[in-house]
């Protein structure tokens, strides 16, 4: 097995998942769709490994194209490649090791899956609208942003940070998909670094160290964005 990345913080879990499945079906002459095959790997990461994640890094992994914005409906399943606006200035993108590995089942990573859907189940309530008893089938995606806006002032703390983090996330990937069609890199850019900042303040993700480059790179001159992914920190550059 081999890869073109050098070792360096990225999830490898799906990759490893999905190459396996991709290589069983080539040599046994089995035909299954690339949506299938998001769905089988991403069984092995939540019924096998036990992880509370969705389907983004399958999906990256299997869908994805050079020069183009995978922009996904993670409920529906509808997704888009989205080509990069002609007047787009070239760049780099760059992957920064933190130089620490963890795995993500020895995280609080379902810990925040789970108050996300806490946050769910109290906007739920405030509101009146339609409960949902199974804490495993609260999403908030099902809940609208204007109920949110109506009531976040009423969650407590915590919960009040995980669900700005969710909205406003959602908001961020409106945003960028917009930049990146206009070939506008500073504003897809500036959408990075407001989800970095959102991922450490508002979600409370990510460890000390990768805080440390997130912020050297914000101040950095030449840099359009940068976010934490996974144990590393991906960075558009100027060219």
């Amino acid at each position: 097995m081999s890869g073109k990345l050098p070792i360096g913080g990225l999830s490898s879990s799906a990759a490893v998942t999905t190459a396996y499945l991709m290589a069983l079906c080539d040599v046994n002459d089995i035909e299954v769709s690339k949506l299938d095959l998001i769905k089988y790997s991403h069984w092995v990461e939540t019924q096998f490994i036990g992880l509370k994640n969705g389907i983004l890094d399958q999906s990256a992994n299997i869908l994805s194209m050079d020069n183009h914005l995978m922009v996904m409906d993670c409920k529906t399943n509808d997704y888009e490649l989205i080509q990069k606006g002609a007047d787009m200035p070239e760049f780099e993108v760059v992957v920064v090791y933190s130089g620490i590995s963890k795995q993500l089942i020895s995280t609080d990573f379902n810990n925040r899956t789970d108050e996300l859907r806490v946050a769910g189940w109290l906007l739920q309530e405030l509101s009146g609208i339609e409960f949902t008893p199974s804490l495993e089938k609260v999403h908030l995606r099902d809940i609208p942003v204007e109920v949110y806006l109506q009531y976040k002032e009423q969650l407590p703390e915590r919960f009040r940070k995980r669900a700005a983090h969710f909205y406003t996330e959602q908001a961020r990937v409106e945003q960028g998909s917009k930049a990146w069609v206009a070939g506008d890199i500073k504003t897809f850019g500036q959408m990075m670094f407001e989800s970095g900042e959102s991922s450490f303040y508002q979600y409370e993700s990510g460890i000390p160290e990768m805080k440390d480059i997130y912020d050297l790179l914000h101040e950095y001159q030449g840099v359009y964005g940068a976010r934490p992914v996974a144990q590393a920190i991906e960075v558009p550059l100027l060219d």
